[in-house]
């Protein structure tokens, strides 16, 4: 199956990671045109759609959409049934719809998610809550939605900011990419992710720490 849009947003890029999948978008990380970058964001998302395969999940809603490009690779990889994508931001949700117009779009806090008492089969929460100044109340509000599974992302730190060094990016910064108030190791993550739900699994992929949860009973 291919999904392409043509770009019609000021500032939007095509690109594709994976052959039969493309997509707009104005996040640098996947308008990736050099040769190791795709291969890292590739091997983020190949993990994020392998532990999301475990679930057997058909609904699932993406909270911090942003312009949808994992939720694409989920909704054909997994071929879901159906997906919603919440975000802040109406003008990046524009994308997003342009991206994957099978999925519906609503605009939303992570701190107050617009769900109307629906449940899904899966939650994901993807490289999100590294720019959050109350990432514990952002875990909180999503552990408190009607799911089985929980899939949450965020950079592998100090292995993200160290290859922003490595490639002379935010020096002064120490690395630390403009917007990102927190920085986590895999086990730092698996900590705080722990405080709200029962961690299944936690995987390396690309640059990133994915874990697989489910409800804290």
């Amino acid at each position: 199956m291919l999904v392409t849009r043509t770009p019609s947003i000021p500032g939007l890029t095509e690109n594709s990671l994976f052959p039969g999948i493309s997509y707009v978008t104005r996040d640098k990380r996947w308008a990736c045109k050099r040769w190791l970058g795709k291969k890292l964001y590739a091997s983020f998302l190949n993990t994020l759609c392998s532990l999301a395969s475990r679930t057997n999940a058909k609904r699932v809603i993406d909270v911090g959409c942003g312009d949808a490009v994992p939720l694409i690779h989920l909704w054909l990889r997994l071929q879901l049934e159906e997906a919603v994508g919440i975000d802040a931001d109406p003008q990046v949700l524009r994308v997003a719809e342009r991206n994957l117009p099978e999925a519906h779009f609503v605009v939303g806090s992570i701190y107050d998610i617009p769900t109307h008492g629906r449940n899904f089969d899966l939650v994901v929460c993807s490289e999100v809550l590294e720019h959050l100044e109350a990432p514990q109340r952002a875990l909180a509000a999503l552990a408190s939605l009607e799911s089985s599974f929980f899939l949450i992302s965020c950079p592998n730190e100090p292995l993200y900011r160290l290859s922003l060094l490595l490639r002379g990016k935010y020096v002064r910064r120490w690395g630390s990419s403009p917007g990102h108030v927190n920085h986590w190791s895999p086990g730092a993550l698996v900590k705080l992710a722990s405080e709200h739900l029962q961690i299944v699994e936690a995987r390396p992929g690309g640059l990133s720490t994915v874990l697989l949860a489910t409800p804290k009973r």
